[in-house]
């Protein structure tokens, strides 16, 4: 799967160029790991699988993938 912008907003689609993950988020990380992916909707990030299901809520401030097989969220500590 290949990420695509289109009008400044982030998705992904198979090599066929068929749409996996809609171009709806602000910003992503770039990467799916296990299937999943890290994305900002607004000013929070959360996490959405191949089929674009919330895996994660978009309640995170900043999301940090650090290994292959690990992700990890810390919310805001503000709050």
């Amino acid at each position: 799967i290949v990420l695509v912008k289109k009008n400044n907003l982030y998705g992904f689609v198979d090599l066929q160029l068929n749409e996996v993950i809609p171009c709806i988020y602000d910003d992503t990380y770039h990467t799916i790991v296990n299937g999943f992916c890290s994305v900002k909707k607004g000013d929070k990030w959360g996490f959405v699988d191949r089929k674009n299901q919330i895996i994660i809520p978009f309640e995170f401030d900043e999301i940090v993938c650090k290994a292959k097989y690990l992700a990890c969220a810390k919310p805001n500590i503000l709050d």
